[in-house]
């Protein structure tokens, strides 16, 4: 056979062994690709630094510290009231009473207002049936209920306040003690309804499964 058409033989073959373009930018995706896929951890999630689980865990259980702490000082409160004996007044006028003198001493509204919006807080963040989101129901509950007592013995407070200026000539509600009962009532029933609001409003929100 003439060298010309072995030489032409031979550059056939070349080109039928030789890959194509396409099957080199194959071949370089395919390499790409599971460089990129080494790179991803199949386990990889959210950062424990940024997870917004961890952040609502944590409002849920200052939630739920500032509910308790505002629960037990309305039973000691209200454990006060009863151990006080004082025969001139009935046993609603000493609840009230204590009342009277504890909620002048202590931001007890100002407590179920942040718990309630902790609790709020965590609810929006929480996933489904996750323990953040049971603890800021179960908070928002709470919170709801001791507002509910905190309005009663604000009502209470304000009963045995009259009382007491009808059994003592010294303690006579004048002008100026109706204007500190006003600010009293309205800080206090105040913080009561804006606590059930927002409290209202975590239980709304808390995500569902």
């Amino acid at each position: 056979m003439p060298k010309g058409c072995n030489a032409l033989s031979m550059i056939e073959d070349n080109d039928i062994d030789a890959p194509g373009p396409e099957s080199s930018h194959s071949a370089v995706s395919g390499d790409a690709a599971s460089d990129v896929d080494s790179d991803v951890s199949p386990t990889s999630g959210h950062d424990s630094d940024t997870d917004p689980g961890n952040a609502s865990l944590l409002a849920a259980n200052i939630a739920l510290a500032l509910a308790v702490c505002a629960g037990l000082e309305l039973l000691l409160t209200i454990a006060l009231g009863l151990a006080v004996d004082v025969n001139r007044l009935s046993q609603v006028s000493r609840i009230g009473y204590a009342f009277l003198t504890q909620l002048e001493k202590s931001p007890l509204g100002l407590f179920l207002v942040l718990a309630a919006a902790a609790a709020a807080i965590a609810a929006k963040w929480a996933s489904p049936e996750s323990t953040a989101g049971r603890r800021a129901g179960i908070t928002a509950g709470l919170v709801m209920g001791f507002a509910v007592v905190l309005g009663i013995g604000t009502a209470l407070a304000l009963v045995a306040r009259f009382d007491v200026a009808d059994l003592v000539a010294s303690q006579k509600v004048d002008s100026v003690t109706r204007r500190v009962l006003a600010i009293f009532v309205v800080r206090n029933l105040g913080a009561a309804a804006i606590a059930i609001v927002v409290a209202s409003t975590a239980v709304r929100t808390r995500p569902r499964a």
